[in-house]
């Protein structure tokens, strides 16, 4: 391939298309040859081989192109059938009821449960506890109850994507039009695609129509809609605006890319960070409790006499008394007032527990266009290269007579932007051919206000420079060389020519002189304006912030040196396994580590990169708008729906932005780290409290000091907790690096406070039973009445007290 093939395709290939396009790369095909289908489909054989005509046609009847193309037989689609199956995707929901019955399994639901029936069916002294029965179970559907609100529903993506699937559609069978259901569509059949109709598999447009308009939004999240002719690429769910061509099918059901995407969100299985500590708190205090109740239950048998069920109802209340069972409920609610705060700063948090990934964070893969760009097309006039003789804003007002006036397209837009207070009203137009993606370019006749008449052409330069004449042509090497030098550095350019012209009665332009070459104009994605300033912000805080687009790696590079992010960019060498650059590294995932940026990537590339740098140990983000990344989204430990993202990106999403650009994801980072700082406050206090809990009444009992009753426990804990809430809104300073448990100096934290509290309870306890009266009277000289009373109620009231 010639270094002016890509770059051409940059320029023209979508005129539509001013940002990435992110598809399957495997459906960028030339010709079909299923004999060598990657999918393995049969051949299509002669009998429905498709003819492509040059002449446009613009009948609205299938009917009209009857003989151009053949399809398939009834009797071949059956067969095809019952090889590759139908047109669609079998996903497998998780029913609502066992979705709910799944927070019921766990260390301390079982625990409690387990407690609340061994109370209610072992008889106590007061006969059967059921007030405990009935405060254990409250807490628990409460607290599931909450958990439950506060997770996400994993199956909201899927159903998104399935939304898209186009019911029914025209296809050409026994060479007779139908109306089919779209599942029963297999590869070789021939779909009529028209204004209104969505595309039901992927495949290739054939046929004689002119190109079509397609509205991809749903599947990339670019509002511009693509033009699109016989030969490109159809993906499934693409919205066909206007226009009229067939899709060839080439891939059904699990083999399209939305059959791809939904495999790889159906292998997703993403269990939040923070659920994980708090588990392995509850396991750790589990096993520590379980230690004490199991020595405490073996004394109150064989020292004590207590009955071996009295005994082990005893231990196992001690052990659920103990168990943070209000952890979940106490997280949600600090985790609620930090979704409020984030919600100020444009970010939506659909999973509460991304919240404290978010603070966590220290990889951010950002897209490109929209993200850290303003996707949009801007000419920076200090690129422009002008011929000799001519100026940068002859050349911007020669290019800008050349386009659309009214509704303009992207490139339009951006030439007319270039030049805000130029006057065009002298200028007359008589006639106009705007941009066809066959000829490359577009054509103006134009009578200037010296009453001369000129022809202005403008489009891809190597197509320009080739109708140039004889004076221009020692221009052509020049000007060549500025343009691949311009294209190294990802720059779009346009080429600019006019020669003299009449018109003579018939209204047809005519040359008079030879086309004269006047400049190329240079155009770039240019980067937001505090993309820059952000970026350096995020690496203060720690986070490596890298690039991920589907353009070319020359685009991304020039992106990245913008930035100031780093030139080292991964291009098509890393996906096509033509460099095996990740075996030389150690791995993919150190190939992705030490990368500044990803280009050319597809959907399973995005995912690639994620996983890869999950298994480095990377807490890593990922920002999306189309249907193709959300695999890439829920995969990420958190996923960032961009500012006019898909339904789709957004239901596999954890944080969803209304506004567009890097910034408010910054921002959004420093909240989660004040709300983890209070998070991690939160557990120190609870393991801390536990920890006095288990050793305080544990050392009264085995002292015959004190034995209190289930429900007072349960109290004690409960009110702990709700006290505990009120860190929701504690004042903290967000940290600059990002955040981890530190789970060593936690517990010690932990630890620490359990055990001075601890011995002050079990101190007051032994000093103000009745036993110790006797030979302690240091209460008198402070004023105090001694706790006399045999039953030891004062005693209990006593204890909760301190």
């Amino acid at each position: 391939m010639s270094r002016e093939e890509p770059y051409l395709e940059a320029v023209y290939g979508e005129l539509h298309d001013t940002v990435e396009r992110v598809g399957d790369i495997s459906l960028m095909v030339d010709e079909v040859s299923v004999e060598n289908s990657p999918s393995g489909y049969p051949p299509l054989g002669d009998s429905r081989d498709v003819t492509v005509f040059n002449s446009p046609s613009r009948s609205s009847s299938p009917d009209s192109f009857a003989d151009e193309v053949q399809g398939l037989t009834n009797q071949e689609a059956e067969k095809l059938q019952m090889t590759v199956g139908f047109n669609e995707i079998a996903t497998q929901r998780k029913p609502g009821i066992l979705v709910f019955l799944s927070y019921f399994v766990g260390t301390v639901p079982i625990i409690m449960i387990l407690t609340a029936i061994i109370t209610a069916s072992i008889p106590g002294v007061t006969g059967r506890d059921f007030f405990s029965l009935t405060a254990i179970l409250v807490e628990l559907f409460l607290i599931v109850g909450m958990e439950h609100i506060s997770e996400r529903n994993a199956g909201n993506a899927v159903g998104e994507l399935e939304k898209l699937n186009a019911p029914m559609c025209q296809c050409k069978r026994d060479g007779q039009w139908v109306t089919i259901a779209a599942r029963e569509l297999v590869p070789g059949d021939i779909v009529a695609l028209r204004g209104g109709t969505i595309a039901p598999a992927d495949g290739r447009l054939v046929g004689r129509g002119l190109p079509i308009l397609v509205d991809e939004s749903s599947l990339t999240g670019e509002s511009l809609a693509v033009t699109k002719a016989r030969g490109d690429t159809m993906l499934q769910g693409a919205v066909i605006q206007s226009g009229e061509l067939y899709l060839l099918v080439e891939k059904t059901g699990a083999d399209t890319l939305f059959g791809k995407a939904l495999e790889l969100l159906g292998k997703t299985e993403t269990k939040g960070n923070l659920k994980q500590v708090l588990e392995k708190v509850a396991r750790l205090i589990c096993g520590v409790g379980a230690v004490f109740s199991v020595v405490l239950m073996f004394v109150l048998v064989f020292r004590d006499d207590v009955p071996w069920y009295q005994a082990f109802a005893f231990g196992l209340a001690l052990l659920c008394c103990i168990l943070p069972s209000a952890m979940p409920l106490v997280t949600t609610a600090v985790l609620s007032t930090g979704a409020l705060e984030l919600s100020r700063e444009k970010a939506l948090v659909s999973r509460l527990s991304a919240i404290e990934e978010l603070a966590g964070m220290d990889i951010l893969c950002s897209d490109k266009t929209g993200t850290l760009t303003l996707n949009k097309l801007v000419i920076d006039k200090e690129e422009i290269i002008e011929a000799p003789g001519f100026s940068k804003d002859e050349v911007l007002l020669y290019a800008s007579l050349a386009s659309k006036q009214e509704n303009p397209e992207p490139i339009d837009k951006a030439i007319h932007e270039a030049q805000p207070g130029v006057d065009l009203s002298p200028y007359k137009i008589l006639q106009f051919v705007p941009f066809n993606p066959l000829d490359k370019r577009s054509e103006a006749t134009v009578k200037f206000p010296d009453g001369k008449i000129r022809v202005i052409v403008k489009g891809a330069p190597q197509l320009v420079m080739k109708m140039l004449g004889d004076s221009s042509a020692h221009l052509i090497k020049e000007f060549d060389f500025a343009m691949n030098r311009q294209a190294e550095r990802g720059l779009r350019t346009l080429g600019v020519a006019m020669c003299e012209a009449t018109v003579p009665a018939d209204g047809s332009a005519v040359r008079t002189g030879e086309l004269e070459f006047l400049g190329l104009i240079s155009m770039l994605d240019p980067p937001r304006e505090d993309t820059a300033s952000t970026v350096d912000k995020a690496m203060d805080l720690g986070i490596d912030v890298k690039m991920i687009t589907g353009d070319q790696r020359a685009i991304a590079m020039e992106m990245c040196r913008r930035l100031n992010m780093g030139t080292n960019v991964l291009g098509e060498e890393a996906w096509s396994g033509e460099v095996d650059l990740a075996t030389k590294m150690g791995g993919f995932g150190k190939l992705a580590e030490s990368a500044n940026g990803f280009a050319q990537v597809n959907p399973e590339h995005k995912f690639l990169i994620v996983q890869s740098l999950q298994e480095e140990k990377h807490m890593v983000g990922m920002t999306g708008d189309g249907v193709n990344d959300a695999p890439a989204l829920k995969k990420a430990d958190v996923g960032i729906a961009v500012a006019g993202a898909s339904d789709a990106a957004r239901a596999a999403a954890d944080i969803i932005l209304l506004e567009s650009g890097l910034s408010p994801i910054i921002q959004a980072l420093i909240v989660s780290r004040c709300i983890f700082q209070r998070l991690r406050n939160y557990v120190v206090f609870r393991v801390a409290t536990s920890l006095l809990l288990l050793l305080s009444y544990w050392t009264t009992a085995m002292m015959r000091v004190v034995s209190p009753p289930l429900w007072c426990l349960l109290l004690l804990k409960v009110l702990n907790d709700v006290s505990m809430m009120a860190t929701s809104t504690d004042q903290v300073v967000a940290s600059t690096k990002p955040e981890n448990w530190k789970a060593v100096e936690t517990l010690a934290i932990s630890a620490t406070l359990g055990t001075v509290g601890a011995v002050a309870c079990i101190v007051f306890s032994v000093l103000a039973s009745p036993t110790t009266q006797e030979h302690t009277r240091f209460w008198e000289a402070w004023g105090l009445q001694p706790l006399t009373r045999p039953n030891g109620h004062e005693n209990h009231s006593g204890t909760c007290v301190r």
